[in-house]
């Protein structure tokens, strides 16, 4: 509801980039300053000790890290 507020002109708000980097891309929502935070987690993929050869999770794992690398590369600036 805070993001569709300020989406309507009627709010500010703190958010993750990834919620928001369309918007802000567009040019629908502005950043007045810039100032971000990081969080310091990690993520891991979990699956089966059955599965680790499987050649779809193999594909699967290769996409996911390519899209995170490219969203890296994307908000770098931002980041």
């Amino acid at each position: 509801m805070a993001m569709q507020a300020v989406l309507d002109g009627v709010g500010i708000a703190v958010a993750q980039l990834p919620y928001v980097s369309d918007a802000l891309k567009s040019g629908r929502l502005v950043a007045p300053f810039h100032a971000t935070g990081k969080k310091y987690e990690s993520w891991y993929l979990a699956y089966r000790p059955a599965r680790a050869h499987d050649p779809a999770l193999a594909e699967f794992r290769t996409w996911l890290l390519a899209e995170a690398d490219a969203q890296r590369r994307t908000y770098r600036d931002w980041l």
